[in-house]
């Protein structure tokens, strides 16, 4: 078998005979930032099924299609190459981030520490770019895991400095430096004299309506000293957590709330007509997300099946 890997892109295609000089073919083309050819050539070895090349062509495919922004289509790729580290990180990231039908962010992070574990098991930590060592930083930032993500942060700019990455380096300098100033101590708002748990809640909706969450946090949780039980003490602090500017503005959300324990703490004290209105919430979000992910996977499926007719038509061009 012929080295491809040292041959110009001129010579690949010259000889463009087999499934390994494909995939030589298309990363040629990725290295001259040159998506729509690399994308087919690629797409040409993953196809050629019994391979030695094709998993690594889903790889490198499912990295082009993350780097465009086809989210879902990477996925897709990722997913069926997942028994490797990297792949695995990848596909954490993109539950944990979001895809356009795709977000789970339990999910996303159970990936992404599991592919982390078998790396550094393998002392391949190295093989993660900075941007993925960013982009996992990102994830514990979310998770308000502030610690992991200063480690992370340390991590990418160990690797700017190998990959020459001065601008990402500067950003992540910026956020360490933010992470490291002392936090002042805050002062809760005083709670009024001969305030009723109902006045609260009423006073804690308008601070959610200007956006001023810690006000509206402090009177939703004075609420709940006077009346433990009150439902929609709860429904607010989870519009607290949520960036909600009220109620109604639940169903907006872009993935359910069902595991949040403001939500199950409203339920638990909800009365039966109020527990009924709080589940129609998350049943809307779901049946959004379902209807968008229907809409998208036919739209892919018609994409893949006009673009597998396309890619056959001009391989047989090629090989004439």
């Amino acid at each position: 078998m012929a080295d491809y890997k040292n041959l110009s892109l001129e010579q690949l295609l010259n000889h463009k005979s087999d499934s390994a000089s494909w995939y030589w073919i298309g990363m040629a083309y990725m290295e001259k930032f040159d998506p729509a050819n690399a994308e087919l050539w690629l797409k040409n070895t993953m196809n050629d099924s019994g391979n030695k090349w094709q998993e690594k062509a889903t790889r490198e495919l499912a990295f082009l299609y993350a780097a465009d922004g086809q989210k879902d289509k990477a996925l897709q790729l990722f997913e069926k190459v997942q028994n490797y580290a990297i792949p695995k990180i990848h596909i954490g990231l993109l539950y944990y981030h979001g895809t356009e039908t795709q977000h789970d962010p339990l999910k996303g992070k159970d990936f992404v520490e599991e592919g982390i574990n078998e790396l550094e098991q393998k002392d391949g930590m190295d093989y993660l770019t900075s941007y993925d060592l960013y982009q996992i930083s990102t994830m514990y930032h979310g998770e308000e895991e502030y610690e992991k993500e200063k480690e992370y942060l340390l991590k990418t700019i160990e690797k700017c400095d190998e990959e020459d990455e001065d601008e990402m380096k500067e950003k992540v300098e910026i956020i360490l430096r933010d992470l490291n100033k002392p936090k002042p101590q805050r002062q809760k708002k005083p709670i009024p004299a001969g305030a009723t748990a109902e006045s609260l809640i009423k006073r804690g909706f308008l601070f959610l309506e200007d956006l001023d969450w810690l006000s509206a946090n402090d009177y939703f949780d004075y609420a709940l000293d006077i009346d433990p039980e009150f439902a929609q003490a709860y429904v607010g602090l989870l519009c607290v957590e949520l960036k909600a500017k009220s109620e109604l503005e639940l169903i907006n959300q872009n993935r359910p709330f069902t595991e949040k324990q403001n939500f199950k703490k409203a339920i638990r004290f909800a009365d039966e007509d109020y527990k009924i209105t709080l589940e129609k919430y998350n049943t809307t979000i779901q049946e959004r997300i379902e209807e968008k992910k229907r809409i998208a996977e036919a739209k892919q499926k018609k994409e893949e099946q006009e673009e597998n007719e396309k890619d056959y038509t001009e391989l047989i061009k090629e090989k004439i």
